[in-house]
C-alpha cells in the first residue's frame, strides 16, 4: 500500500481487493485481523474492524507516512512536518510536530521506539515513566522511531550534524562518529534494542548494537526503501535503482549482506512477513513477491 486508495488482502490462499473512497493511503499495520490501521495523505487514518474500513478522527492534516504500535492501545503514526501521532485506545493525539519529514516507525518494545526523518534527524525516546532527556535528532535521517506518551515524555531536537546517540535515563547508547554527508534514511527495524538496522539512499545501511553504531557494506548503491527480518541472522532490505526503477533485494545472514537474484522487476517499496519462510515484498504497479524457503533465497511472483 504505497500511495493508493486500493487495499489488497491475502487470506492464505488468494488475494482480494477493495478501495477506500476519498483517501490516499501510504502504510498499514495491525494487531489482529479485525484491528488494522492505515494512514495516508492529509492526516487520514482509517481502521478495519474485520468487516469494513472506516475513517477515524485525526488531529492533523499533514501526510502520515508510517504507522506502527505495540498493542491496540499503543499505536504511533508519523509523517510530514515532523508529525508524530499517538493512539491510546480511545483517541489519536499529536505527540510532536515541526521540522523533520518522517518516513517510518518501529520499536523493539513499548518502551523503546525509534524515529528517523528525511531532513536527516533521528529522534529516540525510551522512558514512558517520566520526562525524557533530550534524545538525538540527527541530520540526514528519514524515519521516526520513538516512544512518546502524552504529558509524560517529549520530543526534542538538536539541529545540525550531531553524532548518533540514543539516550535512555542516565545511559547513553550508540555514541559514535558524525554521519556527515548522509542523504536520506527511509526505514528502521531491529530484532532487539541491541540489534537495530536503518536503511536509506545510496545503499546505506547503519547498524546499532547498543554500545555503538557503524556503517555496513551493502554491496549496492541502490536506494533502500525498507528493512525487516525475523532475527539477527535473517534480515531483508528492499529498494531499487532510481535511474531505471528496477528492484533490488538484499539479505543479511548475520555475517554479510548479499544481493538476492530476482531478475528484472519493478522498484520495490516494502518488505514484511510472518516467519523466515513466509516473507512478502511489494513494489510498484502492484508487484508482489513471496519467499517460502523452498528455492534457496529466490522469491517468486504472487498474483494480486
Amino acid at each position: 500500500m504505497a500511495g493508493s486508495n486500493f487495499v489488497a488482502h491475502y487470506d492464505g490462499s488468494s488475494w482480494t481487493s477493495s478501495t477506500v473512497s476519498g483517501v490516499w493511503m501510504f502504510d498499514v499495520w495491525g494487531t489482529a485481523p479485525d484491528d488494522v490501521y492505515a494512514v495516508g495523505d492529509k492526516g487520514v487514518i482509517v481502521h478495519w474492524d474485520g468487516s469494513a474500513w472506516a475513517i477515524v478522527s485525526s488531529p492533523c492534516v499533514k501526510a502520515l507516512n508510517d504507522v506502527w504500535g505495540t498493542s491496540q492501545s499503543d499505536v504511533f503514526a508519523a509523517g510530514e512536518g515532523g508529525t508524530v501521532l499517538h493512539y491510546d485506545g480511545e483517541s489519536w493525539e499529536t505527540s510532536r510536530s515541526g521540522g523533520i519529514e518522517l518516513e517510518g516507525v518501529w520499536g523493539s518494545s513499548s518502551t523503546d521506539v525509534y524515529a528517523v526523518g528525511s531532513l536527516g534527524r533521528c529522534s529516540i525516546s525510551t522512558d514512558r515513566a517520566g520526562p525524557i532527556s533530550p534524545a538525538l535528532i540527527h541530520r540526514r535521517f528519514s524515519a521516526v522511531f520513538g516512544v512518546l506518551r502524552r504529558a509524560t515524555s517529549t520530543w526534542s531536537e538538536r539541529p545540525g550534524r550531531q553524532p548518533l546517540l540514543r539516550k535512555s535515563s542516565a545511559t547513553t547508547v550508540c555514541p559514535g562518529r558524525s554521519c556527515v554527508g548522509l542523504d536520506v534514511l527511509n526505514d528502521v527495524w531491529g530484532s532487539s534494542s541491541t540489534d537495530v538496522f536503518v536503511v536509506g539512499w545510496g545503499g546505506l545501511i547503519v547498524h546499532c548494537d547498543g554500545t555503538g553504531y557503524g556503517f555496513m557494506a551493502s554491496g549496492t548503491t541502490a536506494a533502500l526503501e525498507a528493512v525487516w527480518g525475523t532475527s539477527a541472522t535473517d534480515v531483508w532490505a528492499v529498494g531499487g535503482r532510481m535511474s531505471d526503477r528496477k528492484g533490488v533485494i538484499l539479505h543479511y545472514d548475520g555475517a554479510a549482506w548479499t544481493q538476492v537474484p530476482i531478475g528484472t522487476v519493478r522498484y520495490l517499496l516494502h518488505v514484511s512477513g510472518r516467519s523466515a519462510t513466509d516473507v512478502w515484498v511489494v513494489g510498484e504497479f502492484g508487484l508482489v513477491l513471496h519467499f517460502d524457503g523452498s528455492h534457496g533465497r529466490r522469491l517468486t511472483r504472487a498474483s494480486t
